[in-house]
C-alpha cells in the first residue's frame, strides 16, 4: 500500500530527492575521499581496509585529476592554458590533484602522502559565492591594495 499524497514519508522522500538532484557528484566524491583519508589515519583501519582506502582515494584523485582537465579543455576554448592555471581556479585545481603524486614520487611514505588530500576541501571554495565576492573584490581593488602593501 503506498503513502497518501501528504504523508509525512512522502515530504521527506520528496525533499531527499531535491536534495540529490541538487547535491553535485564532486561533493559526494569530496565527502567519501575525505572520510577515506581520514580512515586511513588510523593504523587498524589502515591495516584492515589498506586496498579499499587506497582504490577509493585514487579514483578520487582521478575524478578530480579528470575535472581538471576538463576545465582546462573548456578554458583554452577562450584563453590559454596558462591562464586557467594561474587563475584562482586553476591554482585550486592544481593544489587537489598534484599533492598526493609528488609526495609520493619523493618516497614519503603513504600514510603521511595521503594527508595532503585534505587539501581537496579547497574545492569548496570554487563553489562558495562568498569566495567568489571575494575574488572580485581583490581584482576591482587590486591598485589600492597594493598602495597599501609594503613590498609594493
Amino acid at each position: 500500500m503506498l503513502p497518501a499524497a501528504g504523508s509525512n514519508h512522502t515530504r521527506v522522500s520528496a525533499q531527499l530527492r531535491r536534495f540529490w538532484s541538487r547535491m553535485p557528484l564532486r561533493y559526494i566524491v569530496l565527502a567519501l575521499g575525505l572520510l577515506a583519508m581520514t580512515i586511513f589515519t588510523v593504523p587498524a583501519a589502515r591495516t584492515l581496509f589498506r586496498t579499499e582506502l587506497l582504490v577509493w582515494m585514487w579514483c578520487c584523485l582521478g575524478f578530480f585529476g579528470a575535472e581538471l582537465v576538463a576545465r582546462i579543455k573548456e578554458w583554452t576554448s577562450r584563453k590559454s592554458a596558462a591562464e586557467y592555471i594561474c587563475s584562482p581556479a586553476g591554482i585550486i585545481d592544481l593544489l587537489t590533484v598534484l599533492p598526493v603524486p609528488i609526495a609520493l614520487f619523493c618516497g614519503v611514505e603513504p600514510q603521511n602522502a595521503w594527508l595532503l588530500a585534505s587539501l581537496w576541501v579547497l574545492k569548496l571554495a570554487q563553489e562558495s559565492p562568498g569566495f567568489a565576492q571575494l575574488g572580485r573584490v581583490f581584482v576591482l581593488q587590486a591598485r589600492p591594495l597594493r598602495a597599501c602593501s609594503h613590498y609594493s
